[in-house]
């Protein structure tokens, strides 16, 4: 008995078409002509087959698949591999859209320091009056949603803490920590993990106990200071958060110059600080002086002399309202300080002049800022883009960036 016509056409017809399509585009750089050619005519068959559906038979179509599958098995790349090549070409075009938006936005970029405080927030320590013992899924939440690691520590005897002798413990990736050493009067020592970088767990200790530093400054003949403590006392109770995570706009510099008070990312290469580069490291601060500006800090208030000007005017809101937000000296803000040790603006009513393709930055927090005071504005080339959005940790902060 002859064979009845099918209707529909029969499904394995139908992909045995498909993958041979696909593994003729996808090869056509490895393929002889002749292979390309047997294929080409496979497929021209399978359409006029598949297409008349009403007289095509099963043993025609199962003729059809068997010399489909044959050609297959004599390319190349064998039909079983198409589908790991699939898979490797959708990687090659994820990772190439990935690095195609990096050339448009860098991040994660993470601030590392509290120079912007408190318009952007770095690494920093928050002491707490309630107690941090708190449980595994608190500590769980509280990182995830605010960058959150809590500590606490209380002196174990009479003793000093060893601020100076700081080592990085072996520590999971995103959770560093560091060893700090207590010493008790009678000589033992007591070791606990700080969750902080060695960097930032020095930071966060002369922060702490800043007055105590301070007041050991007006007295140096006596040594560095001693953090002493009596047993029971409670050296930390609090919290190290990791600092606001951003998007940074790349293309916020291809269209136009950057505007005075603008705050900004930029590369370190070619800066120096006391004669070590500063290579490789991205800072983030605000930019006060553009090329030509004559600058200088008078009573906590930073003046400005544009280029061809002849009258500085001070820096305020109607050059930006971050500066108006700095001048007030209020909600966290300081105004702006003239330090001592710095190269540049040491001291009231000195002046520095922004060379050409050069820009003076800034951080919000002078106080406690490395800067373009100390290692002199930075070219052009340097800058990077414009923060646009915090992404990380979900606090106030977190949303578009106010960059004005």
């Amino acid at each position: 008995m002859a064979d009845a016509p099918i209707a529909p056409p029969a499904p394995s017809a139908q992909r045995a078409s498909e993958v041979t399509r696909g593994l003729l585009h996808r090869n056509l750089d490895l393929l002889s002509t002749s292979q390309t050619a047997t294929g080409e005519g496979l497929l021209g068959e399978c359409t006029v087959r598949l297409t008349d559906a009403k007289t095509v038979t099963v043993s025609e179509l199962k003729d059809l698949t068997a010399k489909i599958d044959k050609f297959l098995l004599s390319l190349p790349l064998p039909r079983k591999m198409a589908s790991v090549r699939n898979f490797f070409e959708v990687l090659v075009v994820a990772f190439g859209v990935a690095f195609s938006l990096r050339s448009l936005f860098i991040g994660p970029f993470g601030i590392p320091t509290g120079s912007m405080q408190p318009t952007l927030y770095g690494i920093h320590y928050i002491r707490s009056e309630a107690p941090q013992d708190v449980s595994l899924p608190r500590r769980i939440f509280d990182y995830l949603n605010y960058s959150q690691r809590h500590l606490r520590f209380v002196a174990p005897a009479d003793g000093q803490l060893d601020y100076l002798d700081l080592q990085a413990a072996r520590s999971m990736p995103f959770f560093p920590n560091t060893l700090l050493t207590y010493r008790s009067d009678q000589g033992q020592a007591y070791h606990w993990l700080f969750p902080a970088t060695p960097t930032d767990t020095q930071k966060a200790i002369l922060e702490e106990y800043s007055a105590q530093f301070q007041a050991k400054a007006l007295m140096p003949w006596e040594g560095p200071p001693q953090l002493k403590f009596r047993q029971g006392d409670v050296v930390f109770n609090g919290v190290m958060e990791l600092g606001d995570h951003l998007f940074v706009n790349r293309l916020s510099l291809a269209f136009k110059n950057p505007r005075r008070g603008q705050i900004m990312v930029f590369d370190t290469d070619g800066i120096e600080y006391n004669g070590s580069p500063l290579a490789g490291q991205y800072y983030i601060k605000r930019l006060v002086g553009l090329p030509g500006d004559t600058l200088k800090i008078q009573d906590r208030s930073l003046w400005v002399k544009p280029a061809g000007e002849t009258e500085f005017h001070k820096l305020d809101v109607q050059d930006s309202p971050g500066f108006a937000k700095i001048n007030s000296q209020a909600n966290g803000y300081r105004g702006y300080a003239a330090i001592s040790t710095a190269k540049y603006l040491r001291f009231d009513g000195e002046e520095f002049t922004v060379p050409d393709e050069h820009y003076f930055m800034l951080g919000d927090n002078t106080e406690n800022s490395l800067d373009s005071r100390f290692w002199g504005a930075v070219p052009r080339k340097n800058l990077v883009g414009s923060p646009c959005f915090v992404w990380w940790p979900f606090s106030n902060r977190f949303g578009l960036v106010d960059n004005n």
